[in-house]
């Protein structure tokens, strides 16, 4: 599932384009790796624990931004 219908959605709780972008980029690439045949009992698991916890970085920007944290 990539961003698309979403992009209105994120950019009001505060992401720029081009977090949209990266979003989106990275969605695309999960769904291809989940594509792949499986080669340990773990894989799907790991990578799933591994692509949240990129959700959550980038879900976290606008609040970082919010509090000052872009600026120096």
């Amino acid at each position: 599932m990539s961003l698309g219908t979403c992009r209105e959605r994120f950019l009001a709780i505060g992401f720029t384009s081009d977090e949209c972008d990266v979003f989106d980029l990275v969605t695309t690439a999960a769904t291809a790796v989940l594509a792949l045949p499986v080669l340990h009992p773990m894989d799907r698991e790991e990578f799933c624990h591994a692509f949240h916890v990129i959700q959550d970085k980038l879900l976290a920007r606008p609040g970082l931004r919010t509090i000052g944290w872009d600026k120096d």
